[in-house]
């Protein structure tokens, strides 16, 4: 397993969260835990991260809204989003958004980390692609979304 993740784990109930940063953790995953969506997006402002989970069924900010906040600033981030009881339309709603992988509750520990891990190993291959591209006095760098013309950066959308 990768060790030097930093995850943030969004969960509203208590005890599920303490079970699954507990997990995190024993795989060696630095784990920051929130309770509401709102709390989740500060975290997500002052850290650096490199994996969230979102229970989304969370208070305040939406676990849908939160995860349109985020890839409105970060498209690359893998998110899993964990539900019980969701309803299709959320599902979607999910997906739409940008998330890498949705879990339904009831589910094993062993079960997360292997599609954080599955996930993770995507994300790697995927950067291991060409992605800088020049052409005139242009450089396009795909995986940052930057364009750069005669050295000054502009941040694509």
């Amino acid at each position: 397993m990768n060790n030097s993740l930093k995850i943030l784990l969004v969960e509203h109930e208590k005890d599920m969260a303490s079970i699954i940063k507990n997990y995190l953790l024993s795989c060696g995953y630095s784990t920051i835990v929130c309770h509401d969506g709102e709390e989740a997006l500060q975290h997500f402002y002052k850290e650096r991260l490199d994996f969230i989970i979102i229970d989304i069924g969370i208070p305040i900010l939406s676990g849908i809204d939160l995860l349109s906040e985020i890839r409105r600033q970060n498209r690359e981030v893998p998110v899993i989003f964990i539900g019980v009881n969701s309803h299709h339309s959320d599902i979607i709603k999910a997906f739409n958004n940008g998330a890498d992988d949705f879990i339904y509750r009831p589910f094993s520990m062993e079960e997360l980390g292997l599609r954080i891990e599955a996930i993770i190993k995507r994300a790697k291959n995927l950067e291991q692609i060409e992605h800088i591209f020049n052409f005139g006095g242009y450089t396009l760098d795909t995986l940052h979304h930057v364009l750069i013309n005669n050295g000054v950066p502009r941040r694509l959308t």
